[in-house]
């Protein structure tokens, strides 16, 4: 697992959308993710303004965000106001496990992440992606595909 400090930009709630940008100085700073925007982590705790925290990876898709509005199961969401999760108006950051009432918890499973430019391989690339696949299995099964 992976961690580093960061000071919180505002006061956070627990079970929020955050995103990792930086102050005038270039510090790195949290704070929530605009409304429409593309989160980088999720608070467990509430945090203070100015407070240095620790930020830890531990690579789990699935993530307990407050509901900013009602949201029913496998309906796709975005980040809303104060970093709450509110339907999608588009393809969306994830989808939500389960129905959730608005201010309940909802367990929101993340299937994008990053800015939103395209990053499907082109296809000259996919193809020494597969050249490379084969030539390994050959090595792998001696010659026997």
């Amino acid at each position: 697992m992976s961690t580093f400090q960061v000071k919180a930009a505002e006061v956070i709630q627990p079970n929020r959308l955050l995103t990792l940008s930086s102050d005038t100085n270039g510090s790195a700073i949290i704070s929530l993710t605009k409304a429409g925007g593309n989160p980088d982590f999720h608070s467990t705790r509430q945090i203070a303004k100015d407070q240095n925290v620790t930020v830890s990876f531990n690579g789990k898709k699935a993530w307990i965000i407050e509901a900013g509005e009602n949201l029913k199961a496998g309906q796709r969401v975005q980040a809303g106001q104060d970093g709450k999760l509110v339907k999608s108006t588009g393809s969306g950051i994830g989808y939500v496990y389960a129905d959730a009432t608005a201010g309940a918890l909802a367990t929101f499973i993340r299937t994008s992440s990053g800015s939103n430019r395209a990053t499907r391989p082109t296809r000259a690339s996919r193809g020494k992606r597969r050249q490379r696949r084969y030539r390994s299995s050959r090595v792998w099964y001696k010659g026997t595909v």
